[in-house]
């Protein structure tokens, strides 16, 4: 090959690493804002080296130089290994995240408790729920946590439905002890309100008082409430 081949050759291979830098740079750019990771410099030095193996790759072949080109290969992959290592913490948090919403049904506005943490679902990052929970704080909780914890989901459209259970003796007035209990749920704003028979025995029943709650921020409020009217009219002679 004569000098004016070989200078096409080179020429050939740099505009070839130069059209890979671009397109590795805007790759790994929009990667980045699907992962909602900052690392400019990082992918700037990636998108370099890449190229720079493209090119040794095609002048060592061209030229025949193959141990230029296993060193090029050899290059390559440590490359994309360092990447993958670099981000899979990263990786391991969006694919959790895509998996959890799809599988779960998980939607910006949900109510979901998991461990210490409930409150509304304000944002669905790529990595993380943010969620403000009770003081009005944000707190991001990774993806992959909704995959090795028990968590529970509220939807907005469906509510939750509250049950509060409670021992009453025999003789109890259980119309005027519903009564009562329906003028709290009121309160609270518990639809579909009602006391159904859970258990009964010798002594007396275990009755559910249950209704649907649209917000579940108030579930233990209200299910305290519930409780304190009823052990009040017990007390106050709900006897018959």
């Amino acid at each position: 090959m004569n000098e004016t081949s070989s200078a096409y050759v080179v020429v050939a291979a740099l505009a070839i690493a130069i059209a890979s830098y671009v397109a590795v740079k805007i790759g790994l750019s929009r990667l980045a804002d699907k992962l909602g990771i900052e690392l400019p410099a990082f992918f700037t030095g990636v998108s370099a080296l890449s190229a720079f193996t493209i090119f040794l790759s095609i002048t060592s072949i061209v030229f025949n130089l193959l141990p230029l080109f296993t060193l090029t290969i050899v290059i390559l992959v440590f490359i994309l290994v360092g990447f993958l290592i670099a981000v899979r913490h990263v990786l391991e948090e969006y694919f959790a995240g895509t998996l959890s919403s799809k599988i779960y049904g998980i939607h910006v506005g949900d109510y979901i408790r998991l461990g210490r943490v409930a409150g509304y679902i304000t944002a669905m990052k790529p990595t993380s729920l943010v969620v403000r929970d009770m003081r009005r704080n944000l707190v991001y909780i990774p993806y992959t946590k909704l995959l090795h914890e028990v968590f529970r989901v509220v939807k907005i459209e469906e509510g939750y439905e509250l049950r509060v259970y409670i021992y009453v003796p025999h003789g109890t007035d259980i119309s005027k002890l519903r009564d009562e209990l329906a003028t709290v749920a009121a309160e609270y704003g518990i639809e579909g309100f009602r006391i159904d028979l859970e258990h009964i025995g010798f002594r007396g029943a275990v009755l559910a008082a249950r209704g649907i709650l649209r917000d579940p921020r108030r579930e233990e409020e209200a299910r305290f409430a519930l409780l304190d009217k009823a052990y009040s009219v017990l007390t106050a002679g709900g006897l018959k």
